[in-house]
């Protein structure tokens, strides 16, 4: 009886085929939805590219309305500039 359990404990001290292969099977899924996660279409590189995107259109926005500004507190303090050519000489 003493031969048959050691027999037995000795065929359990490895990982089986089965386990190994659903790991490796995990590891591929988690794999593949991590970079659906950040190269996807709603992913982190295009959120990124998206963001960059709105923030030069956001400074291109600010810049014009300094300048407009500019332009009008120009036109209010400099005399010599008419009602229609006061925005085109200034820019």
């Amino acid at each position: 009886m003493k031969v048959k359990v050691q027999n037995i404990l000795k065929n359990k001290n490895g990982i089986t085929l089965v386990a190994l292969v659903i790991t490796i099977v995990i590891l591929i899924i988690l794999a593949v939805v991590s970079i659906n996660a950040i190269f996807g279409e709603n992913g982190l590189i295009k959120s990124a590219q998206k963001g960059k995107l709105e923030q030069e259109k956001a400074e291109a926005r600010e810049r014009l309305s300094l300048v407009l500004a500019d332009a009008y507190a120009e036109k209010h303090v400099n005399e010599k500039y008419n009602e229609n050519e006061f925005l085109d000489e200034f820019i």
